[in-house]
């Protein structure tokens, strides 16, 4: 299984900045990385988004399959998990 790195949609980086000013911050203080894989025999892709924000806290998505990541990363930041 190769993994490799994989652009976030528009819509994506749209949500994930919205979702940080929405919380008072600045999307300058957060990183998102996807990675993706294929798996051969299925042919399905499963995909993961990481996020990083300056003060070193750090979170993983499931992404596959267009779920919901960004939603769960806005109750990370209401929730305080970032700082």
């Amino acid at each position: 299984m190769l993994v490799h790195r994989a652009d976030l949609s528009a819509v994506e980086r749209h949500h994930f900045e919205e979702a940080i000013r929405a919380s008072g911050r600045d999307p300058r203080g957060f990183s998102a990385e996807s990675f993706e894989t294929t798996l051969v025999d299925s042919g399905a892709v499963l995909r993961r988004v990481h996020v990083v924000a300056t003060s070193g806290a750090a979170a993983q998505y499931e992404a596959s399959g267009g779920a919901d990541w960004t939603g769960k990363f806005a109750r990370h930041l209401a929730s305080g998990i970032f700082g």
